[in-house]
């Protein structure tokens, strides 16, 4: 809280809101962090309008099961009762074995009787210590029965993590949850869709014909399954594990996953999603219990520039964003080593021009009428007609760096996307699906995803190649110089035409996520590189795998 906040409730009678303050007196909570953070989450429930759409709020804090069994939307309802034994820190809870049907929080909640319709539910969990065992299967909070035919859940198993709401037949879609895992979307390849096993998992039902499933945190997805309406058992919502309604599913037990908040409400939209996300967010970002890249309060005094610039439309996530790609840049070393970084954050095409080293400096240019803005990024729906690409200038000099660097899915088998070109000789900069110094030789990369990277050494004759941080093989062999010639985005620009760039990408709706320029970099800043912009572009719902 604010000290102006605060001195603002105290002059008003009260420091704290009420619905916080009678929580912290049937919970018992005196830790002032906790309070404050406790408080502000509810603050901002309520200015987001998701407060009133909730029965049940955990926040897990207090540092007992008696302390986070309570409701913060209504402490004399819906406590949770604790079976068997649990691990509880100030991350939040924890069974102390795995896959045990005896370990369980039950919430009192019953499908049947308390929610007031079947089709205005949801609950969701903030869990973190993924264990990424595929083999190992889990329930993290719901109901349901052995054959996953009725109830509301989400769990992590064998087939990854799901969720299914009071549906009539099981479905077949999931979301897988396994780091081994390529996606290729749209459209996902088998209705799998992956994610790192920790963050803000929701499960939503608003209408009779459908359910989706939000995750939020060090991934984004938001997965919609068609599945007929079901009948509501008549059993009460587990955090930690599934009750089982029939008999005991091994999937529906204790899980490994630490849980920092949970809650039971109505329907929620994508919109609630990533408003709920930010509030809890912040939450567990002021306790030190966060996933993936924190809810700053400040940000750093490089990233204002682009935050604040006049072009930007940014939303919570997207400055979040941009103040880690800063800081984490720092820390690396690598601030200093980059010319222009354009992770294309906004709603807006002036927004995703923006360069994030200096705003004010190489701005993009969008050269024709085929630019759009995608939550991925800047998107380019160019023809193979000529006169109607569309692709965009840098300001930039083949002379001004030595590095190149682009983060992208598979949007890209063939031709070019990005660097300078030397039609007559064969030669061009840049990473694409083949990385090339002169015509020959060459590095095919038939799997183009993730952050590809390709850098001249100096001033001597080779290339080399990175692909998610690591070097491939380098190409040695005579550079030729394509010397004052501007660099652009979606095709190449060509020395021997320099007002015409060649070698468009020739592919509709091609999705720009990331680029930078800079200097050379070794090795381990090449990997230490590659962590920073995954990490972000998971954060964004970009990642590629």
């Amino acid at each position: 809280m604010s000290l102006l906040r605060l001195i603002t409730a105290r002059t008003s009678g009260s420091a704290y809101d009420p619905d916080a303050q009678a929580f912290f007196t049937a919970a018992s909570i005196t830790d002032a962090t906790q309070k404050s953070a406790v408080n502000t989450l509810v603050t901002d429930l309520k200015a987001k309008g998701l407060w009133n759409k909730m029965y049940a709020i955990y926040p897990m804090v207090g540092g007992t099961t008696t302390t986070c069994s309570y409701n913060l939307k209504n402490p004399s309802a819906f406590q949770m009762t604790f079976a068997g034994t649990w691990d509880v820190t100030g991350g939040g809870i924890l069974p102390t074995q795995v896959t045990n049907p005896s370990i369980y929080a039950d919430t009192n909640f019953n499908c049947s009787t308390h929610f007031a319709s079947p089709t205005d539910t949801s609950i969701g969990v903030y869990c973190t210590n993924p264990s990424n065992n595929l083999n190992t299967t889990q329930g993290l909070m719901g109901v349901t029965n052995a054959l996953a035919v009725s109830g509301i859940a989400i769990w992590v198993g064998d087939r990854g993590f799901d969720a299914f709401t009071n549906n009539s037949t099981a479905g077949g879609e999931y979301i897988i949850w396994s780091n081994d895992y390529e996606l290729f979307e749209p459209p996902y390849n088998g209705g799998k869709h992956y994610v790192t096993g920790d963050g803000f998992y929701i499960n939503s039902r608003s209408n009779n014909t459908s359910h989706t499933a939000f995750v939020r945190g060090v991934d984004v997805k938001n997965i919609t399954r068609t599945t007929s309406l079901g009948v509501m058992p008549n059993k009460t919502i587990y955090l930690g594990a599934l009750n089982p309604d029939g008999h005991t599913a091994d999937w529906s037990t204790s899980t490994d996953k630490r849980i920092s908040f949970a809650f039971i409400g109505t329907g929620l939209s994508a919109s609630d999603a990533d408003n709920y996300f930010e509030c809890v967010q912040k939450f567990n970002t002021t306790l030190l219990r966060h996933v993936s890249i924190p809810a700053y309060e400040t940000f750093d005094t490089d990233a204002l520039p682009y935050i604040n610039h006049s072009s930007a439309s940014l939303s919570f996530r997207d400055k979040c964003a941009a103040n880690y790609l800063v800081q984490e840049l720092k820390n690396a070393n690598l601030w200093t080593k980059l010319k222009a970084i354009y992770p294309y954050l906004g709603t807006t095409l002036a927004s995703m021009r923006l360069n994030l080293k200096n705003p004010a400096q190489y701005m993009l240019t969008i050269v024709g009428s085929g630019a759009s803005v995608n939550y991925k990024g800047l998107q380019f729906d160019q023809s193979n007609t000529p006169g109607e690409e569309t692709y965009a200038r840098t300001d930039l000099y083949e002379t001004d760096f030595n590095h190149i660097a682009q983060f992208r899915k598979n949007d890209f088998p063939s031709n070019y996307s990005i660097g300078v070109a030397n039609s007559s000789a064969g030669s061009w900069f840049g990473p694409s699906s083949i990385i090339r110094g002169v015509f020959e030789p060459r590095l095919t990369n038939t799997h183009a995803t993730g952050l590809q990277l390709v850098q001249r050494e100096g001033t001597t004759n080779t290339l080399k190649y990175y692909r998610k941080g690591v070097l491939q093989s380098p190409v040695t062999n005579t550079f030729n110089s394509t010397t004052g010639l501007e660099i652009v985005i979606g095709t190449l620009a060509d020395a021997v035409s320099s007002s015409t760039p060649t070698f468009f990408t020739y592919r509709n709706s091609a999705i720009f996520r990331y680029e930078s320029f800079g200097d050379a970099l070794t090795d381990a800043e090449a990997t230490a590189y590659n962590t920073i912009v995954e990490t972000a572009q998971r954060y964004l719902g970009r990642s590629t795998f």
